[in-house]
């Protein structure tokens, strides 16, 4: 009957569907292992004199093929759209195999396909430096990324610090204020970095003023990020080098109160507590500190 051909042919569909999406995943997990057998130090391959090891370049050309390979068809792929951390995977063989530039077609794919973290940007520009690619063409690339994906904060930052090296000062500092404006919508790191180096420029300055309004953006963005500790860990590091040292106690535990895992916090509230007299209290901290280290160490 009709409807006995419909279910046969169903059928039959359906169980393709799910031999195609074993296969993608079956070439997913081959790929991770390769890439797992990739163990080149990262501070060997962006060396400037780097060549690339026989072995460890055949397994990394080989992860590349089987990632493609479980990737869109536009990758040369049977499989589905490769990710931004795929592609930074993908950036990263190429740069093991000694591949430059097709490392660099990648990591600019990762940085417009999404919100790179500050570890992309930073091997993104490691990657166009051992080019032999200049600040303009490093800078002009930060721009690229930016006119595709505006969001991209860490990228900001670095097209940021590009412009001081040009002596924009004034786009230097529009530009980390741009990353700081965006309230809860923006990357807490970069926002971070951001409130930190303009901090930094106002004390190397001497310009106090300068430090206090960055100072009143910090509070105004921990209310809008309530439970970003890191950026309270900064506050509490303003307030220890003004000497305000109860201050700092009241942020870092706050911090704590968001992550009472942070190895980092305990420890500082730990130096604030002894500053302030409180040996007691500092060595308690100390010992939440030491066991939360013994913790991840044990994971």
């Amino acid at each position: 009957t009709t409807a006995g051909h419909v279910f046969v042919v169903l059928t039959v569909a359906s169980v393709a569907v799910a031999g195609w999406c074993g296969w993608v995943r079956g070439m997913q997990a081959y790929a991770e292992a390769l890439d797992h057998r990739v163990i080149t130090p990262e501070e060997v391959v962006f060396s400037p004199r780097y060549v690339p090891d026989a072995e460890q370049k055949a397994i990394s050309l080989r992860a590349i093929v089987v990632m493609t390979q479980a990737g869109a068809r536009e990758d040369g792929g049977w499989g589905w759209d490769l990710q931004p951390a795929q592609l930074t995977r993908l950036g990263w063989l190429a740069a093991v195999a000694g591949d430059l530039p097709k490392a660099e077609i990648y990591l600019r794919r990762a940085l417009e396909g999404g919100r790179p973290n500050e570890a992309m940007v930073v091997g993104f520009r490691r990657v166009l430096a051992l080019q032999g690619k200049t600040n303009t063409d490093l800078n002009t690339a930060m721009a690229e990324v930016l006119a595709k994906r505006p969001d991209a904060d860490n990228v900001r930052v670095a097209g940021a610090f590009g412009m001081l090296q040009q002596g924009k000062r004034a786009e230097f500092e529009a530009e980390l204020s741009k990353v700081i404006d965006r309230g809860r919508h923006g990357d807490a790191q970069a926002q971070r970095r951001a409130i930190e180096t303009l901090a930094q420029l106002a004390a190397n300055e001497g310009n106090q003023q300068a430090f206090a309004d960055v100072t009143q953006r910090l509070d105004r963005l921990m209310d809008q990020r309530p439970s970003v500790g890191g950026l309270r860990e900064v506050r509490a590091g303003f307030a220890a080098g003004q000497g305000d040292w109860a201050g700092a106690e009241k942020w870092l535990r706050e911090a704590i109160e968001h992550a009472p895992r942070n190895v980092s916090y305990w420890k500082q509230l730990e130096q604030v507590l002894f500053q302030l007299g409180q040996e007691a209290e500092a060595r308690e901290a100390g010992r939440a500190a030491a066991a939360h280290a013994r913790r991840f160490a044990t994971l």
